[in-house]
């Protein structure tokens, strides 16, 4: 069993938090793509993070944008702008190599609340993943999908179908799961 350490905007430099992640005793890193990343790593910053890694001994994996990325969205535009993000954020990635790419399936869309609507937003999720399974084999990127911490692609009955998809892993959040209410 591997662990890892959350790097994020807030953490300051990605080197940095590597660096404490090796003086902590962790064997990789998980680095969130949300704000400002990855568009603020050019070609040097991205050196300077392999370099770093490489040194300490610390494996990178990635946590994709989450806040505002609908990739289950019955708005087919918003459904392929996340899309688009998300392949943007695993093509990405590619570079680093990493452990896996872990994703949510969905933010926070009123929609997937509604009874009626949630086989439909379902089947839109299911037909995504299929998108993202291909394309994340196609940059050797393992894709994982994440539990969210509420019913809203949280249940197991929606991730065993979820997890039906070729190339798809599972992260379990404890902490999420426990949040769902089962």
């Amino acid at each position: 069993m591997k662990f890892g350490y959350p790097v994020w905007y807030g953490t300051g430099s990605v080197p940095k938090g590597i660096e404490t992640a090796a003086k902590l005793g962790f064997d990789y890193v998980e680095w969130a793509l949300d704000y400002k990343w990855p568009e603020g790593i050019d070609e040097s910053k991205a050196t300077a993070v392999k370099k770093t890694a490489k040194e300490n001994g610390i494996e990178i994996a990635f946590h994709a944008p989450w806040a505002g990325i609908e990739i289950a969205h019955p708005r087919e535009g918003i459904r392929k702008a996340s899309l688009q993000v998300q392949k943007d954020c695993i093509g990405f990635a590619e570079q680093f190599e990493p452990l896996y790419f872990n994703m949510h399936v969905s933010g926070r869309t009123e929609v997937h609340k509604l009874e009626f609507a949630q086989w439909e937003v379902m089947n839109i999720a299911m037909q995504s993943l299929q998108e993202l399974s291909k394309f994340s084999i196609e940059k050797g990127v393992p894709l994982l999908i994440e539990n969210n911490p509420r019913k809203e692609f949280g249940l197991t009955e929606q991730f065993s179908k979820l997890l039906e998809i070729e190339e798809i892993g599972l992260c379990l959040d404890v902490g999420h799961a426990v949040r769902t209410e089962y």
